[in-house]
Formats: structure tokens, sequence, C-alpha cells
């Protein structure tokens, strides 16, 4: 295992994900934003950035194996504090949490992640990080 000198693991931090709820909540405007960037420096356009966001399956474990990385760990790009209130964090957070939990368990040598937490209410973080990763686990 491991592409680097002696079989060291290269483990990529804080890669970031999108999810779709994402995407229609905290994340509209963001291929606005991310337009003239994806042009200039990546050479590419949001959608195609945003789509790559997107991909926590096969095609992102491909890229991490052109590149030389080992393993990834994700977190979701913004967080859930652009929400527009609490419901809908804690909806998102749950949302991409599972999305994330599903990509970990379905590539569990490949991808990690850091669980999205509500940073309002810390009782209930503290308790979507237990579930979280009870779910990693099973």
């Amino acid at each position: 295992m491991g592409f680097g000198p002696r079989n060291m693991r290269t483990i990529a931090l804080e890669e970031h994900f999108v999810t779709q709820a994402f995407m229609q909540g905290p994340g509209r405007g963001m291929e606005q934003i991310l337009e003239a960037f994806a042009r200039s420096s990546m050479k590419t356009t949001a959608a195609q950035v945003i789509d790559r966001l997107l991909d926590l399956g096969q095609g992102r474990v491909s890229e991490m194996g052109a590149a030389g990385i080992d393993m990834q760990v994700l977190s979701l790009t913004r967080g859930v504090e652009g929400a527009q209130d609490d419901i809908e964090a804690a909806n998102l957070a749950r949302d991409s949490n599972q999305v994330l939990a599903e990509a970990v368990k379905q590539y569990p040598t490949f991808l990690a992640g850091f669980a999205s937490l509500r940073v309002l209410t810390p009782g209930q973080g503290r308790r979507r990080v237990g579930t979280c990763s009870e779910r990693a686990r099973s």
C-alpha cells in the first residue's frame, strides 16, 4: 500500500466535498463565486469543480490514485454556518454527515471525514459526533 518512499502513506487533510442539499442551501451562488477562479487558476469551469466536489465515489478515488494520494480526510466546504436558520443547519449537518458516512463506509481505506456540526448547539453537536463515529465503525 502507498505511493510514497518506503511505502509511506500520503494523507490529504481537509479535502472538500459538497452535497446536493448544500448546493441548494448555503451553497447557492457558489458557482458564480467559483467561475472566475476556476477559469483563471484551474483552466476549467465552476460546474466541473462542483461536479468533482459532489463526487465521493470512484471518480474521486481514481483521481487520488493518479495524484499519489492514499487517503483523503473530507470536510464540507463551508460547513453549516451559512444556513438560513437552526433547522436548516441541523438538516444540512445531518444530510452531509450521512452522505459522508456512506462514502467512508464504501471506501474505508481511501476516505475518512470530519463531521459537520451546528456550532450554536454544542450539546447536540457532541451527540452527532458520537452518532457519526458509530455509523462509520458499523
